[in-house]
């Protein structure tokens, strides 16, 4: 998987991008980053990582199961990142995105704003609010 394209839509390679984030030889250095890393683990069935990008206190309430089966019956078709932006002198940070998978025969997208924080010098997922389909 390493030379493949990674799955977060980025143009890089798995080995460039995402995979030193989920293997944890690295920190994602950017709010962006850290959200592309988690689309990344969830297409890739990298289910354990994702708590880690969770503060301490959140890890206990993620729900490795249902992460681990939507992970599992979805195609994962690809990350679009709207609009990303880092304030406070770079430790918070805000990724508007959709991600666009498949289960069965239908095509659906997950479109949400999460927050993040940067706290010791790491990226962590606050929270997300779902934005609902327009249509």
């Amino acid at each position: 998987m390493s030379e493949k394209n990674c799955p977060c839509s980025s143009n890089k390679s798995y080995a460039e991008c995402c995979e030193p984030f989920i293997t944890g030889k690295s920190h994602a250095p950017t709010a962006e980053a850290l959200m592309r890393s988690r689309y990344s683990a969830y297409a890739l069935g990298e289910i354990e990582y994702l708590p880690r990008t969770l503060p301490l206190l959140d890890r206990k309430n993620f729900d490795r199961k249902g992460a681990k089966e939507w992970s599992n019956q979805a195609e994962w078709k690809g990350l679009e990142i709207l609009k990303s932006q880092e304030t406070h002198n770079g430790t918070k940070g805000t990724v508007e995105f959709k991600a666009k998978f498949k289960i069965g025969e239908e095509e659906l997208e997950h479109h949400e704003i999460s927050r993040f924080e940067k706290q010791m010098g790491r990226w962590f997922l606050l929270d997300g609010k779902i934005i609902e389909n327009e249509a």
